[in-house]
């Protein structure tokens, strides 16, 4: 799995934003990714693989890596997607409950697609509610917070420090 943020980003973060990147990431990476989760065949008891799918088992099926990795991704993209909606309704939920009805609140309901769809391709475990709150943590800090040097705030004309040619307002 990696991070949804690129390092690029994360060196621009601001604490709250890092903060709430490293509490989603570090409880992704206590639970078993999506691609395990999505397999078709698998069986999971007590967190351990019992049934693989033989397609995929290289051992029964050894193919290219390449091949594994496109059937891997194949796979996760169908229960990804079979259930996207749902748990981008579960986010939007979530938002709109906890959070006030405010312009960051709708930044990121807007957003809730591209974030989710970044989750999935970076393999987060999304199919876990949990991992969807924090998730939803991150977007609303990404809105609010935001980088070092950029303003997330205020309106285009309210954050100008220039000067208009003409004087603008009238003096």
């Amino acid at each position: 799995m990696r991070s949804i943020l690129s390092s690029s980003q994360y060196s621009r973060a601001k604490v709250p934003l890092k903060m709430a990147l490293n509490a989603l990431n570090q409880k992704a990476r206590s639970m078993p990714g999506l691609s395990v989760v999505a397999e078709p065949g698998r069986v999971q008891r007590n967190g351990q693989a019992v049934v693989v799918n033989p397609r995929f088992d290289p051992l029964l099926n050894p193919g290219t890596p390449q091949q594994r990795a496109a059937y891997q991704m194949d796979y996760v993209q169908t229960y990804s997607d079979a259930r996207k909606r749902e748990w981008r309704d579960h986010m939007e939920r979530h938002i709109r409950s906890t959070f006030e009805w405010a312009t960051p609140t709708s930044d990121a309901v807007r957003s809730l697609d591209r974030w989710l769809g970044d989750a999935i391709d970076c393999g987060y475990p999304v199919y876990d509610a949990d991992v969807r709150k924090l998730l939803c943590g991150v977007i609303l800090m990404e809105r609010t917070e935001g980088y070092v040097n950029e303003d997330t705030t205020g309106t285009q004309m309210g954050n100008f420090r220039g000067e208009w040619r003409g004087g603008g307002f009238g003096k």
